[in-house]
């Protein structure tokens, strides 16, 4: 059959031929932003691909959708008293709930949008989809904070949130990409809906958060993540690891093995919310805390940061002892963030996430890594003042030179194999002080 005398085809080119209302060449954003409100959105902002804002995140882009010209920050608030709450039921009803709805309203924009032959991708918000990646940058195509800045929604605040100038951290994201380009954008804000009241630091149970704006991620998703990704790992080998009923108990609590159960069954959860709950920026919150900042530490923040609850840390990491001495009245419990780098190159690539810059006090030193084998690399990591500097090549002189068979180097590094064992096959040689060595290992327990 000559395709051309296909139903389908001929129908399609009867369509074509009727008169209809054409789009323009460049879109009125004005139009594009009603078409998404109309799909639910609370707030709207358009950013093209090219901003200068997305320069770290235009590839991934342009993976999902090669035409991309525009991208599309979808905004959902949430209902602060609930966020605020120090019951998990109720701020983790709101954010299943909310994840789930932005993620609906962008959907429903997307397929409006190919309902005017405009070609459009919703991207997901509530969880990521390519675990293949993981652990990496790579789980989430789209980093909807950077989006919603470049479209001027607002701007990260302390708390690594974005802080949107009307409902302040109280908001679930998401973002459509489409393949038009629009006669107008927004622009990043100028100013910065962050009041800078430091709640978000004094109220972190890990210490995540600082007042030099530094964030210690591992430390937050070991603790607020423990029931996702590498949290959900180290349960796993919790399981597999005990040698009967007995020894699994001692190692996980009944509750902790229904919270596990229940993450599985109905949603994963947070273990905290609290760099959100206690946010006050925003014109739409921002009243309790302008009207009686006091009051409001007393009513908000008091009440999560004397909750009495389990923190999960890393033994020797920086929270291990900063809790203990903040937050007396909470327990601690020692877990693996079940962090494994899967090739060498990504273990470097996120060396600076896993650095823990309290455990580098007092540290000045060049580290050169010859890695050999399946994966051969160069690299040079350079910690001081509290800072670690990691570089293609051998950079400058090296206080410690590492030479390793590169999965040999990924065993070391996931406790999988004793170094001085693997000294005695040749595959692993350290040259210089080993007292360097050992406080550059200290940097990262896992």
């Amino acid at each position: 059959m000559n395709i051309e005398d296909h139903p389908t085809v001929r129908r399609y080119r009867e369509a074509s031929l009727r008169p209809g209302e054409a789009l323009p060449e460049k879109l009125d954003p004005e139009w594009v932003r009603k078409l998404v409100l109309e799909a639910g959105a609370d707030d709207v902002g358009v950013a093209p691909v090219s901003s200068p804002v997305l320069d770290k995140y235009r590839q991934n882009i342009l993976t999902l959708l090669p035409e991309a010209k525009t991208c599309i920050s979808v905004i959902c608030r949430m209902n602060p008293i609930s966020v605020r709450s120090p019951y998990r039921q109720l701020y983790e009803l709101e954010y299943h709930h909310m994840y789930a709805e932005v993620d609906h309203v962008a959907r429903r924009a997307a397929m409006r949008f190919l309902d005017h032959d405009i070609a459009a991708v919703d991207c997901c918000s509530s969880y990521p989809m390519n675990m293949e990646n993981w652990p990496g940058n790579g789980m989430w195509w789209v980093a909807h904070k950077p989006v919603a800045e470049a479209a001027g929604r607002g701007r990260m605040g302390l708390n690594h949130l974005l802080v949107h100038e009307r409902f302040g951290a109280f908001i679930a994201l998401a973002t459509v990409v489409i393949d038009r380009e629009l006669a107008g954008y927004d622009q990043p804000i100028r100013y910065d809906p962050c009041v800078k009241c430091m709640l978000c630091v004094t109220s972190c149970p890990v210490g995540a958060l600082n007042a030099d704006g530094h964030f210690n991620s591992i430390a937050c998703t070991t603790h607020s993540y423990r029931l996702k990704y590498g949290g959900f790992t180290d349960w796993v080998e919790s399981v597999v690891s005990s040698r009967k009923v007995a020894d699994y108990r001692r190692r996980v609590t009944d509750q902790e093995t229904v919270l596990t159960w229940q993450a599985l069954a109905v949603g994963t959860s947070y273990m905290c919310t609290n760099c959100m709950a206690v946010c006050p920026g925003g014109e739409d919150v921002i009243g309790p805390y302008a009207d009686n900042p006091a009051l409001y530490r007393e009513t908000v923040a008091r009440r999560l940061q004397d909750r009495e609850e389990t923190i999960y840390i890393v033994k020797g990491a920086d929270p291990d002892g900063y809790v203990q001495k903040r937050f007396p009245h909470k327990k601690v419990k020692y877990v693996s963030h079940g962090v494994r780098a899967k090739t060498a190159g990504s273990f470097f690539d996120n060396l600076h996430i896993m650095f823990q810059r309290e455990r580098s006090k007092g540290l000045d030193a060049t580290f050169h890594f010859t890695l050999t084998g399946e994966e051969p690399l160069e690299r040079t990591v350079r910690i001081h003042d509290r800072k670690i500097e990691v570089s293609s090549g051998l950079q400058g002189h090296a206080d410690v030179r590492v030479r390793a068979d590169s999965r040999t180097w990924l065993q070391i590094a996931a406790k999988e194999r004793n170094p001085l064992a693997a000294m005695l096959t040749g595959k692993f040689r350290l040259s210089g002080p080993a007292r360097l060595f050992k406080a550059f290992v200290a940097c990262f327990p896992s």
